[in-house]
């Protein structure tokens, strides 16, 4: 019984994670890097990504989550890099530069980059975001939005 309740809990710890971050966004910013990555793999996937990978701690090649976005039949493989900030630690340009790099030249090619923080982007990490059309990002309140996505495709536990 106490195998089975664990296994419970590791079950459904990241949807009862994402349902306590729907209620209160500001607990991702407690979370360790580690939990972070979990989370967004998690909520990806419930917004419809598929073959969704956390990739390990260590040598994931600058790719936190793996997923693949289906559109109109085509699969668009899509990498994100997780940044688990405090709010007045900025994502820079150099991180947004560093992840088109790995989409680009890893040795697994991604479609589309994605950073994702709970902070915000420096102006020239937005900027550079914003005209590099390999690249997309969503900084604390994009987080809140897709909370809300999720939400509103009835996802939630509770």
């Amino acid at each position: 019984a106490e195998a089975l309740e664990n296994l419970k809990r590791v079950e459904f710890a990241p949807l009862r994670l994402l349902d306590r971050a729907l209620r209160d966004p500001e607990i991702l910013r407690c979370l360790d890097a580690r939990e972070f990555e979990g989370f967004v793999a998690a909520l990806v996937e419930r917004l419809g990504f598929e073959d969704v990978v956390l990739t390990p701690r260590s040598g994931d090649d600058g790719r936190d989550v793996i997923a693949t976005k289906r559109v109109h039949g085509l699969a668009i493989l899509c990498a994100f890099e997780c940044k688990r900030y405090a709010p007045n630690r900025r994502v820079g340009l150099g991180t947004a530069r560093a992840l088109l790099g790995t989409i680009m030249h890893g040795p697994t090619r991604a479609a589309k980059g994605v950073l994702v923080t709970t902070s915000s982007f420096t102006s020239g990490a937005r900027r550079f975001i914003l005209t590099e059309p390999s690249l997309d990002g969503k900084d604390f309140d994009g987080l809140v939005e897709w909370l809300k996505e999720y939400s509103d495709r009835g996802n939630t536990t509770t």
